[in-house]
């Protein structure tokens, strides 16, 4: 059976009807994000106050786990049922729906810019993480997105949860609500 999403895409367009297909079940179908989030942004270690902008935020794992130190958070996502769903569940958090490239910020406008796992969900990885790296403030903090190191997590994942793809697959083959 083939691989769970997120999957690559072609174009923005049928990345935005994939996730839109899964936005109501994309933590219980990738239910390792939020832990996913909070490590990323343990390693990144805003202080609080920061102006972190979260691309491709999905549900907003990586956001949450910034909102809950204190920063101030803006969340982009090219999905109009992810943003929705984010935005409903934490009104707090700027959610806005934008491709990764182009950015609508001015550069400079964040001092920590995130995007986990985000390239395989783009048509263009190199112009997003160029529009990306435009977006901290001097001396602010760009993160490499996680996705070179999926390989690991999977490795993980399947150490602690051995079901984990048997679930992903249950999730998907069910009727969407």
């Amino acid at each position: 059976m083939g691989r769970p999403y997120p999957v690559p895409v072609t174009s923005t367009e049928q990345g935005r009807r994939k996730y839109d297909e899964i936005a109501a079940k994309y933590e219980e179908i990738l239910f390792y994000v939020a832990d996913l989030g909070r490590q990323r942004n343990a390693v990144a270690n805003p202080a609080p106050g920061s102006r972190v902008l979260d691309v491709g935020a999905g549900r907003g794992a990586v956001a949450r786990a910034a909102l809950s130190r204190g920063c101030q958070v803006t969340a982009i996502d090219a999905s109009p049922g992810m943003v929705a769903h984010l935005a409903a569940d934490h009104p707090e958090i700027t959610a806005r729906q934008m491709d990764a490239a182009p950015l609508t910020f001015p550069d400079n406008s964040f001092d920590l810019v995130t995007a986990g796992f985000v390239s395989p969900a783009l048509a263009a990885p190199p112009r997003a993480r160029a529009e990306s790296r435009r977006r901290p403030a001097p001396g602010g903090a760009l993160p490499d997105d996680l996705q070179p190191h999926a390989a690991r997590f999977r490795h993980l994942r399947a150490a602690l949860a051995p079901e984990s793809s048997a679930r992903s697959r249950r999730i998907l083959a069910a009727p969407m609500a």
